[in-house]
């Protein structure tokens, strides 16, 4: 249910002013919850500094867990947790597994890194 409840910055699509996180939001997994935490008290730091919040980029499993939780899809919705298929392929589709996941993880610390310049 959490793609028709949420906004992609984990608010209530019919009270702007409510934020959930964690398993209330649809995540699964301890280090998935903290993140979701974590960027839910990112975003309300963010409006209430004066800028306008906007979450990590989908090629981060942060920003790719987030996004699955406001995008509605064919089907039930199940709750999210990490795992490498919710990334954006990688640009050489032609690798193995192995450097093919440590090539999306090297994007997604770069793409996180260059995310938390823009919003320190």
């Amino acid at each position: 249910k959490a793609p028709a409840i949420l906004d992609p910055l984990q608010r209530v699509r019919a009270r702007p002013g409510i934020f959930l996180c964690g398993q209330l939001a649809g995540v699964e997994g301890y280090a998935e919850s903290a993140a979701s935490g974590l960027m839910t008290g990112r975003y309300v730091s963010m409006i209430l500094s004066g800028v306008c919040p906007q979450p990590p980029p989908p090629t981060t499993m942060t920003g790719a867990i987030l996004g699955k939780l406001s995008q509605t899809g064919p089907g039930p919705f199940q709750p999210v947790n990490a795992q490498f298929g919710l990334l954006p392929p990688a640009e050489d589709a032609g690798l193995r597994k192995e450097k093919k996941r440590a090539a999306l993880a090297q994007r997604a610390v770069r793409d996180m890194r260059a995310y938390l310049d823009l919003f320190p």
